[in-house]
């Protein structure tokens, strides 16, 4: 049961690779994000995505605290030596067999660990690339007078100007 559990976790690893490289591209971001975010299932799609990644905190716990058994037996088994056997064949015996498990815990770990790493990469392209589809939109909206602002040009102060001519007249104003 285990295994079929781990291999889910990589399977899971594997296609959170391949969304990521999507949503690298912006012709395939825009696509992904605008189907999610005009899709009226994208709320379930989201509840699903905070259970897996319950589920991965979980395996990543449970990944850690049997590395964590593993290492404290293993350094308890080094640290006595058994009546029997006053050498190392004890402790070399007891590593040979928890080798494996060890090994598939620190693999485990690395697993969980790197695909909670990849939801948050993925969320936050999914963010940006959401902000710019949604600002885009609204700059669409404007209309063509309000998306080009007027430049005045700033007032003269000091010299009064002419209506005819730019440069500065010589004659003050009458009162």
């Amino acid at each position: 049961m285990a295994s079929i559990l781990w291999v889910s976790v990589f399977a899971l690893l594997c296609v959170e690779v391949a969304i990521t490289l999507l949503l690298c591209f912006r012709a395939t971001a825009r696509v992904i994000c605008t189907v999610l975010i005009e899709h009226p299932m994208s709320p379930h799609v989201e509840t699903a995505i905070r259970f897996i990644t319950f589920g991965l905190v979980i395996g990543l716990w449970d990944s850690i605290s049997t590395l964590r058994y593993l290492e404290a037996k293993e350094s308890a088994a080094q640290a006595a030596p058994t009546k029997s056997d006053p050498t190392l064949a004890g402790g070399i015996l007891h590593y040979s067999v928890d080798r494996p498990r060890k090994f598939r815990a620190e693999r485990n770990m690395y697993l969980t660990a790197f695909c909670l790493v990849l939801i948050v990469v993925i969320r936050a392209l999914f963010l940006l690339t959401r902000s710019l589809i949604l600002a885009e939109k609204r700059l669409g909206e404007r209309s063509p007078q309000e998306s080009s602002p007027r430049v005045t040009p700033p007032q003269p102060t000091g010299a009064h100007y002419s209506q005819n001519s730019v440069e500065p007249t010589n004659s003050a104003p009458a009162d």
